[in-house]
């Protein structure tokens, strides 16, 4: 429990110092690979797809994935713990930036072609 309350503490640091920040979002993986460069088996697969995912940027899948990474919380390490939920207020915070971006770009156009519209009618 206080792993998590720890890590989850560090996620929200992280968050507030992202949103803060003027620029896309990035989602570092480096200090996420490092930290379960060692691990074995689902848990190693899983940290592998994440950075992969990261690399390719498929937000989407890497979200997933680091998802099935905390839900073994009790088998991660403290580093662990830490890293998977850096990357995964990174991801969120990336994720909605997208978001954000693509809503206003629809709105513009929407805009536009009202405006359009509007000025076609006159």
């Amino acid at each position: 429990m206080k792993k998590q309350l720890i890590a989850l503490c560090t996620a929200c640091v992280l968050a507030v110092v992202m949103i803060g920040c003027k620029g896309e979002a990035k989602v570092e993986t480096a200090k996420f690979e490092q930290a379960f460069a060692g691990s074995s088996g689902e848990i190693k697969e899983a940290a592998d797809k994440v950075a992969a995912d990261v690399k390719a940027n498929n937000l989407a899948a890497a979200l997933d994935s680091i998802n099935k990474i905390m839900t073994k919380s009790n088998e991660l390490s403290q580093a662990q713990l830490d890293a998977a939920g850096e990357v995964f207020v990174m991801l969120n915070v990336a994720s909605f930036e997208r978001g954000a971006k693509q809503s206003a770009t629809e709105a513009k156009s929407k805009a536009d072609e009202l405006q359009k519209q509007a000025t076609g009618a006159n």
